[in-house]
């Protein structure tokens, strides 16, 4: 039987039923069912409002559809909140179609419709680590905070069609919910156990696989995002607020990693890739972690499942020591407890190792400086008296979508705001490098675009200058026609471009794979190479490095994000790391040190 979940009713979808007093005062009269539509084949949870509840109360439900004309549907299961709040829990093998729901002498026509849903998700876990399935613990963080009435249903709206024990409006009595409003805000599954987000379950706890050793799994029916935590001895400790809270990499003291993952259903509305999923080293790094994508919808009787993609994994015999020696030896202080956070606040040694934490979070602490000594690469920028210029696609929407863009800065100097002005619209990278030739002013059919300026962190008081903080955290606040903007549109495009090349190491590098003679002061130059291979000729590179050595000491081992935008630059990063695919049915995520 395929896997399939609970579609739950959209957004203020609430059936009202207003029923007359039983003959007898002391029945109960229901008033309302949500969801109103649920699953068929599928166990859900659903909220039935009235008055005069009791315990003992007979809840039946009938006119289901017959598959034969002797069918009895399973009495459903009850439990009585208050006097005027019951949850009802209905059968598994309900047709689809619509139910009569009595409660007591009360009858609700038509009160549960039992419909068809996309099959779920399913996530198998194998651990391969020295902890064992007991000491393993899953921590899942998602929400779908409220539904979408019809497709397209894009990531990032807010929204899905969400199913199960979901409530959006947080509202579930307080004496089942205590502090945390989502304890009844369920859309992942354990077999047919719901599993509530931000609470801990053990690996051991949930669902084996059957023929694979260490393997268990779990199954996502619709989320907008989430967020799944494993970690080893106790689970993260997500907060009390009702939304949870992302642990910390820099304090906490529990050894955990995490991906992220986005599950819009089975192929809904225009949707070609439904899963969205990825491992990031962005953060920092503490297990590693393998993610592939899987096709297994054939079944069990057809051919072996194939993998969709190349997923996110760490190179054989990679392990945190060997990061760890790759860091000291590209100059970072891994002895410096906000650099590997240890179990005892004192130095690292692989027996108290905890997690790395990358620049992007602690904001550089530990890692070489990229500014202030004349012989950093900021400094040795603004000797050079040069300005920068930017050729890139943008892929996104609105002005500029589909098209090329060339963008020259003014002379770069790390004390003063840096201004960015040029042109897009243009048809071919060709084109784009023709004009930046000419100061990337509008030819042809291309139109100039809105200034953008830096704007930082301060520097000797000078508001706008790039800082090492802002190179490592890929900074994203800037000046756009002189007021502040983040938005996702052409002009972030461009200024990600612009800073991400500080990371590389870009600016001021070979400029490409032979020759090493001219120095690179654009992204429109042939292939630029990233990291340290872009210095070849420079000694002082583990006391003054000009790109970001965490990240190249990450791509060492793994194809998994190292820093903020690292899939720009096809010849820079590893690519897209992202596990995503129409024909995926299963996530494996293997736990391997």
């Amino acid at each position: 039987m395929k896997r399939i979940f609970a579609a739950f009713a959209v957004a203020g979808l609430l059936l009202n039923f207003t029923q007359a007093r039983a003959q007898e005062q002391e029945l109960p009269s229901v008033l309302s069912v949500s969801p109103s539509t649920v699953g068929s084949n599928s166990t859900t949870t659903v909220l039935v409002r009235g008055n005069g509840f009791v315990e003992g109360d007979t809840v039946q439900l009938s006119g289901c559809p017959v598959t034969n004309a002797q069918a009895v549907y399973p009495v459903p299961q009850v439990q009585i909140v208050d006097a005027t709040t019951m949850l009802v829990t209905t059968p598994n093998i309900i047709p689809a179609g619509t139910c009569t729901l009595t409660v007591g002498r009360s009858s609700l026509p038509a009160a549960l419709t039992f419909a068809d849903a996309p099959e779920r998700l399913t996530v198998q876990i194998t651990n391969d680590t020295s902890v064992t399935d007991e000491q393993l613990w899953i921590t899942l963080g998602y929400n779908c905070p409220r539904a979408i009435t019809s497709p397209p249903y894009p990531p990032g709206s807010d929204g899905c069609n969400v199913d199960g024990r979901s409530n959006m409006q947080y509202d579930w009595p307080p004496t089942l919910s205590g502090t945390n409003a989502n304890k009844y805000w369920y859309e992942v599954y354990s077999d047919d156990s719901l599993i509530p987000a931000f609470t801990g379950i053990r690996f051991s706890d949930l669902a084996p696989v059957a023929g694979q050793a260490q393997t268990r799994e779990f199954a996502v029916a619709n989320i907008d995002s989430g967020v799944v935590y494993i970690s080893q001895g106790s689970p993260v400790n997500t907060g009390a607020s009702p939304i949870g809270r992302a642990p910390s990499y820099v304090t906490s003291k529990t050894r955990f990693d995490a991906f992220e993952l986005t599950f819009h259903g089975s192929a809904q509305g225009s949707w070609a890739s439904p899963v969205y999923a990825n491992i990031t080293a962005v953060a920092g790094v503490s297990m590693l972690m393998n993610l592939s994508g899987w096709d297994n919808s054939i079944g069990s009787h057809g051919p072996a499942p194939r993998q969709i993609g190349t997923g996110v994994s760490w190179r054989k015999g990679a392990t945190t020591d060997g990061i760890v020696t790759t860091l000291r030896a590209a100059g970072v202080n891994v002895d410096d407890t906000s650099v590997v956070v240890t179990t005892d606040d004192k130095p690292y040694r692989t027996t108290n190792f905890l997690r790395i934490v990358s620049p992007s979070t602690n904001g550089g602490s530990g890692y070489a400086r990229l500014g202030g000594s004349k012989r950093s690469y900021l400094a040795w920028l603004t000797r050079q008296q040069k300005r920068f210029k930017v050729v890139g696609l943008y892929s996104g929407s609105g002005a500029g979508a589909g098209t090329w863009y060339c963008y020259r800065s003014n002379v770069f100097t790390r004390t003063s705001p840096t201004a960015l002005t040029g042109s897009y619209g243009y048809a071919t990278r060709a084109a784009a490098r023709a004009a930046s030739r000419s100061g990337c002013t509008a030819t042809g059919t291309a139109t100039a675009g809105p200034k953008i300026v830096t704007a930082t962190t301060p520097v000797s008081g000078v508001t706008g200058s790039v800082t090492p903080a802002a190179v490592y955290m890929q900074d994203n606040r800037y000046l756009q026609d002189g007021v502040i903007a983040t938005g996702n549109d052409l002009a972030n495009a461009i200024y990600r471009d612009f800073i991400v090349s500080f990371a590389y190491g870009y600016w001021g590098s070979r400029s490409g794979s032979s020759g090493w003679t001219t120095l690179t002061w654009g992204t429109a130059k042939g292939s630029v190479p990233a990291f340290s291979p872009g210095w070849p000729a420079f000694k002082r590179g583990v006391a003054f490095p000009r790109w970001n050595a965490y990240a190249e000491s990450i791509w060492k081992f793994t194809n998994a994000y190292g820093m903020p935008y690292s899939d720009t630059f096809g010849n820079g990063g590893r690519g897209n790391p992202l596990v995503s695919g129409s024909a995926i049915s299963t996530l494996r995520l293997g736990v391997v040190g």
